[in-house]
């Protein structure tokens, strides 16, 4: 709830990632190969990605839904009070 959220993936999988918080940052790093559907979202924050991101409608400062590499596995970022990186390794 109260805190950020700093999380390292070294390896891909199939099921759906959640990270949520509500007063704090999330930053995850994540293989540069990553094939996933994402859902960002925050209020008071910004969204930042080192991955190019086909975008399923429209894009907003604070939501982002798209698709990384070839998609697949669901990424669920969220935080009310902070931003949201995601980072290639």
């Amino acid at each position: 709830m109260n805190g950020s959220v700093t999380a390292t993936l070294h390896a891909q999988g199939s099921g759906p990632l959640n990270f949520k918080t509500v007063n704090g940052g999330v930053t995850l790093s994540v293989p540069k190969d990553l094939n996933a559907d994402l859902h960002a979202e925050t209020v008071n924050g910004s969204i930042e990605t080192d991955f190019p991101i086909t975008v399923s409608g429209r894009i907003s400062r604070r939501e982002l839904d798209g698709r990384i590499g070839q998609g697949g596995r669901r990424l669920h970022v969220e935080t009310v009070n902070g931003s949201i990186r995601l980072r290639a390794l």
